[in-house]
């Protein structure tokens, strides 16, 4: 697992010290404490910099950024996937399911036709495949909208 404080300094360096304040604010931190979580902690100096991320701040700092990469490498290391709730827009058909999913497959076949998978190959592999899981999510949120469509397969598959 990637250290957790490696990324949240990459999150940080990439906002230029607006997103840190934010944080602050949002979740009553000191701006002292929220930018040590971007710190290298140092082991066996009692005086060390860094500071572990509380998980409440891990849903802000995704939320603020727009950025979820630390979220996604907590859901890694838990051996789980993260995959963003679709937008309130028309309700998904069967058919722009279908359509998303022919896209995966396509690109997914061109990438094989030389038996090598370039990186913009891969790129497009996985913008395809999101995009058919986000057309699947939309489609079960039609189903079920009176539901958030993640707490819906939570009860369906832990109440079984």
């Amino acid at each position: 697992m990637r250290p957790l404080w490696e990324i949240v300094r990459e999150i940080f360096d990439g906002n230029r010290g607006i997103l840190p304040r934010k944080i602050a604010e949002a979740t009553g931190y000191s701006m002292f404490h929220v930018l040590r979580w971007g710190e290298e902690p140092r082991r066996n100096n009692p005086n060390s910099s860094g500071s572990p991320v509380p998980a409440i701040a891990v849903s802000v700092i995704t939320r603020l950024s727009g950025d979820p990469s630390l979220l996604r490498e907590i859901a890694d290391d838990a051996g789980y996937l993260i995959v963003k709730k679709p937008k309130e827009q028309e309700p998904t058909t069967v058919a722009q399911v279908v359509k998303e999913f022919g896209e995966l497959l396509v690109a997914h076949s061109k990438a094989l036709e030389d038996g090598f998978i370039t990186d913009m190959e891969r790129e497009k592999i996985f913008k395809e495949g999101y995009e058919a899981v986000e057309a699947i999510l939309g489609l079960l949120q039609t189903i079920n909208p009176s539901k958030e469509v993640c707490d819906a397969y939570h009860d369906s598959v832990w109440n079984a």
